[in-house]
């Protein structure tokens, strides 16, 4: 169904798509056969992801075809990384890595990184965008901590 509808975006001459989910995009087994069949209708792509997908085939699909890709990262070191994801700390490193490489894979594709600043990592920012800069990263997007819908509640959380 995917690609179905995929087609029918193409067919109705959608301009852009952005691939994102409620989840890593790049779980999707047909991800990439998705992101080759827009950018073959002409479509334009960007991509949201946590960045630890993001490596071999699947790197140079995206990097090779997307307009732009931001990865996320909020966390400045292997632990405060694997608190902000919830995941293993070594995933800190295959994320730089990742990053890196796509980086490097080049064409035309803007590669950026997303950081969701809260009190935590807010005093590591310099250090965050220094690093990212070291890793070729030329896009960096800083977004507030949402935690209401009420902005009294988020200015005090700030």
């Amino acid at each position: 169904k995917f690609l179905e509808i995929l087609d029918d975006c193409a067919q109705m001459g959608v301009k852009a798509i952005t691939f994102s989910g409620g989840g890593e995009p790049l779980l999707h087994p047909n991800i990439d056969e998705a992101i080759i069949r827009a950018h073959l209708a002409g479509i334009k792509i960007g991509l949201l992801t946590n960045g630890i997908l993001l490596e071999g085939h699947m790197a140079e699909v995206a990097v090779k075809r997307c307009t732009w890709i931001r990865i996320s990262r909020d966390g400045w070191d292997p632990e405060s990384y694997s608190k902000y994801r919830k995941c293993k700390s070594s995933d800190y490193g295959k994320l730089l890595n990742n990053i890196e490489k796509a980086v490097e894979f080049g064409g035309s594709c803007t590669v950026g990184v997303n950081i969701i600043i809260d009190k935590n990592n807010a005093p590591h920012l310099v250090d965050m965008v220094c690093m990212l800069n070291d890793l070729g990263v030329r896009s960096i997007k800083f977004s507030p901590c949402i935690v209401s819908n009420v902005s009294l509640e988020n200015n005090a959380l700030h």
